[in-house]
């Protein structure tokens, strides 16, 4: 009888206050939960960032004494050989790229154009870009040719 007594007294709760277990089982999920939420943001940022453009031939809002042959874009990942695209646009909104761009064989980072024959004048240069983790980025800036 007594072997009964001390086990109901060590299953006996108050009402109201949860078990030991159960409150291990409620600390350990918002432990967990409050980790799996930091380390969204705690990811290395080059897993989250898209392709950006580091460098161009010719560069943003640079004058040229003599028209270019080609625009040449490098960027900070490799690039998909599909679904890139950049667009030369005079003042007149005609595009004076001969040809698709393409990625460079020896440099996956380099997309180039090449170039009708420009005159004197502002072109905007638009691009469009898919690097190898899927990632799509775009943008845009213009030159002028003396």
């Amino acid at each position: 009888m007594e072997r009964r007594r001390s086990i109901a007294k060590r299953t006996h709760r108050a009402p109201g206050r949860a078990s030991v277990p159960s409150l291990c089982m409620k600390w350990l999920g918002g432990v967990l939960c409050g980790v799996l939420f930091l380390g969204g943001f705690l990811s290395p940022p080059e897993v989250l960032a898209h392709a950006k453009l580091i460098r161009s031939q010719p560069g943003p809002f640079e004058v040229l004494d003599s028209a270019p042959a080609e625009v040449q874009l490098w960027f900070n990942e490799r690039l998909e050989d599909e679904f890139n695209a950049i667009e030369v646009i005079d003042s007149t909104g005609r595009h004076v790229e001969t040809g698709s761009a393409h990625v460079n064989r020896k440099d996956r980072t380099n997309l180039l154009v090449r170039l009708g024959n420009l005159s004197p004048g502002s072109y905007v240069i638009r691009w469009r870009i898919l690097s190898l983790d899927g990632h799509p980025a775009r943008g845009r800036f213009i030159f002028t040719v003396k």
